[in-house]
């Protein structure tokens, strides 16, 4: 059995049962693998293992014309309440080694799968004595996820670390992309020739990234000191999708606008601004993608009245 142009959904899904065994879920509701903890069904969910499964099924989805959605982390994504047609890949199960890949020195490469926790590659740095990751201690999501969104706070961004990122294009080639060939922006990541938001898109499947030698002991103080400070600042505990707005370019943050306008408590049926940090939309349970819309437009309508700026999400909103 092997997918096909013409096949019918059942066929298409039959034939991912059968190559993809325990691996695919029927109707699965996205609210379980998203932060938001929000979304409704996927047609089908399935769970690769490696490059090789995530080359085939991608290559299959193509052929037989159904819709496919890459997700990992599930951190930075809002699901629509009719949920996602066609096939959504779930990665974060699979693509998860991590590696030292170059020693030059001072200087270390290490290699890490797309699933991988961020978190966990940040733990491994500090681990090994590799400075350059600590920027991302509290981001939550996976590696492809923060490549992707060229996440980042204050301290640095993916974009100030990677030297390559390996990439599946819906052609079924795996690429290599040099430095040179990666273009950055605020929350923003493409390669050149590609975009990850066009038609026609790419999936991260892995990243190196460069650090430099350090004592394990001065890395762990100054994760203590970042978490602790981001314990302090933001909302912990609660099911959000991080920052909800980009920041915009000139002014003052997103936040900081919110905060300004006595946004801070609204809420839209389960879905409130949180009271820590104004640019978190949180779900307080039982929140609907819907509530979490509606809010979304009362702060971006009233922050634009009060202050003229628009803000703009910086939450990937997919489904219907």
């Amino acid at each position: 059995m092997r997918a096909g142009v013409g096949m019918t959904n059942d066929d298409f899904t039959a034939w991912a049962l059968h190559r993809f065994p325990g691996r695919v879920k029927r109707d699965e509701p996205m609210a379980r693998h998203t932060s938001f903890g929000v979304g409704g069904p996927a047609d089908l969910f399935v769970s690769v293992k490696d490059e090789k499964q995530l080359r085939e099924l991608v290559l299959a989805c193509v052929e037989a014309g159904v819709p496919y959605t890459a997700v990992a982390g599930g951190t930075n994504l809002l699901v629509l309440d009719r949920g996602i047609r066609g096939v959504v890949i779930d990665m974060k199960k699979g693509l998860k080694d991590i590696r030292v890949d170059g020693d030059a020195g001072d200087v270390v490469t290490v290699r890490a799968g797309a699933g991988v926790n961020l978190q966990s590659l940040c733990q491994y740095a500090i681990d090994n004595g590799l400075a350059g990751m600590n920027f991302a201690l509290g981001i939550p999501g996976t590696v492809g996820g923060a490549v992707i969104m060229n996440a980042g706070t204050a301290r640095g961004a993916m974009g100030d670390v990677l030297e390559t990122v390996t990439i599946l294009t819906s052609d079924g080639r795996l690429m290599k992309a040099a430095r040179d060939d990666m273009v950055f922006r605020y929350r923003h990541f493409e390669v050149r020739g590609f975009s990850p938001d066009a038609a026609d898109p790419f999936l991260v499947t892995a990243a190196r990234l460069s650090c430099r030698r350090e004592e394990p002991v001065r890395l762990r103080a100054e994760a203590r000191d970042i978490l602790n400070e981001r314990m302090r600042s933001h909302p912990v505990g609660v099911r959000s999708a991080g920052c909800f707005f980009k920041n915009p370019a000139e002014g003052e943050s997103a936040g900081r606008l919110i905060d300004r306008a006595g946004l801070k408590g609204r809420r839209v049926g389960g879905a409130a601004v949180s009271d820590k940090h104004a640019n978190y939309i949180v779900n307080t349970g039982g929140a609907t993608a819907a509530d979490i819309l509606t809010l979304m437009a009362e702060v971006r309508r009233e922050v634009a009245e009060r202050f003229g700026v628009r803000l703009e999400p910086e939450v990937k909103i997919v489904g219907e």
